[in-house]
């Protein structure tokens, strides 16, 4: 069989991976590099080669058993970090550490008049939201939850708000619109057991390797760098997909679009073939995060002793991530979700520019409207937005589900299911 794939992000690659031992694959790409979104920064910085992660980056043993299975089956190592936060509200100058692991964090319950009532705030905000997570109710929106949380006004507004709203990378003044699902789904599943720290799993030489070493085990895959696809057409005398790029014309038997909401639809906008799916996709609301690799410590905390693995600042107005990514060696090399309206970080590396969907109550419903149109003239749709929250496991569920119905009998997916099943017990 003849199977197209657009898209080289975590979907698309996965998605060539599952087919290639069976089946003949083209891989289009639209950068001049593979990965997406699934992208790796190199920045050079007191002689020492640091690799960042400014996609996806991080994953765990919870709610990634599809992911580690497939790494384990392709061969890609992993270090484990013990996971950190850093809560700080730049306005009020007070500072918030999670879990409070260290003595002088453990001091700080008792001794700061904001530090336990926002810890026993979030306790209760996660406690709340178990259900809304094991039931998967999207429809519940964050103002609903946090409206129905018995926790002091202030708390809300100038700790679990921002909080939460950084930790996702949504923009602050729509936060409240967004379902409380995603939210609190990471914090649900990750939440420490006393007073420690959750550990986490990262790719050792980054996603850069990892897409690498995906690309080394394609066998009969044609990589496709730069390529423009400019329309899809449907073939009814052969039951054919056409794909027109700036130089060529391809035909296949089955094609898979990876990527985003945003960038999919504008695949099949101006095909007459795949409208409905078109009408979907196009409903998809998104926001376009900014990235911003850096080396500038006035994004951090003012005491570099409340420096965490993660750090949510909060000014008053936007709230905003910083994953410290030299914490290891002490390093100062941060990447920052931004707004560049407010300016870029100095002692800048790299900038990158990623369109995300909004997911709101309106976002899940979409996603349930594309499994009606999957298959409709020989099209899938896959990407994370197709599936659960997002996350790089749901970007390889999406290829899993794609291929049950296109090759449910090829060799590797049925031994990544069997290999994902030990990891889910």
């Amino acid at each position: 069989m003849r199977i197209g794939i657009i898209g080289s992000g975590g979907s698309g690659m996965s998605a060539a991976w599952l087919l290639d031992k069976n089946h003949d694959v083209t891989l289009f790409e639209k950068r001049n590099y593979l990965g997406g979104h699934t992208h790796s920064v190199e920045v050079i910085l007191n002689g020492k080669n640091h690799i960042i992660d400014d996609g996806a980056a991080w994953f765990s043993p919870s709610i990634y058993p599809y992911f580690n299975a497939y790494l384990d089956i392709v061969g890609v190592e992993f270090d484990w970090i013990p996971l950190s936060l850093t809560y700080y509200n730049q306005s009020k100058q007070q500072v918030n550490c999670m879990p409070p692991v260290t003595a002088r964090n453990i001091l700080a319950m008792f001794t700061s008049r904001t530090t336990l009532p926002e810890l026993l705030a979030l306790n209760k905000a996660v406690n709340a939201a178990k259900t809304i997570v094991a039931n998967k109710q999207t429809s519940v929106d964050f103002k609903t939850f946090i409206d129905g949380l018995s926790v002091s006004e202030k708390i809300k507004e100038n700790f679990l708000k921002p909080l939460l709203s950084g930790l996702w990378g949504a923009p602050y003044d729509e936060t409240n619109t967004f379902s409380i699902y995603p939210l609190m789904k990471y914090i649900v599943y990750h939440k420490p057991s006393g007073l420690q720290y959750y550990n986490w799993k990262t790719m050792k030489g980054g996603t850069k390797n990892y897409i690498a070493t995906v690309h080394k085990n394609l066998k009969k895959t044609t990589t496709i760098l730069n390529a423009e696809v400019q329309k899809i057409e449907f073939n009814k005398e052969n039951n054919t997909v056409q794909v027109f790029t700036k130089d060529n014309t391809y035909s296949f038997d089955k094609l898979i679009i990876t990527g985003g909401a945003r960038d999919s639809a504008m695949l099949l906008k101006n095909s007459i073939d795949y409208n409905q799916a078109f009408e979907i996709l196009n409903q998809f609301k998104c926001y376009k995060a900014t990235l911003a690799t850096h080396s500038d410590v006035s994004l951090m905390p003012p005491d570099r002793k409340d420096w965490s693995v993660v750090n949510v600042t909060f000014n008053g107005v936007d709230s905003y991530a910083t994953i410290w990514h030299g914490s290891k060696n002490n390093e100062d090399i941060f990447c920052s979700y931004i707004n560049p309206d407010n300016g870029l970080p100095k002692n800048l590396h790299h900038t990158s520019e990623w369109w995300l969907p909004c997911e709101t109550p309106e976002f899940y419903q979409l996603q349930n409207q594309l499994a009606t149109v999957q298959g409709i003239n020989n099209v899938y749709l896959g990407g994370d937005y197709t599936h659960d929250i997002g996350s790089h496991e749901d970007a390889i569920l999406s290829s899993v589900n794609a291929v049950e119905k296109i090759a449910p009998d090829s060799e590797r997916l049925i031994e990544l299911k069997k290999a994902a099943a030990l990891y889910k017990g």
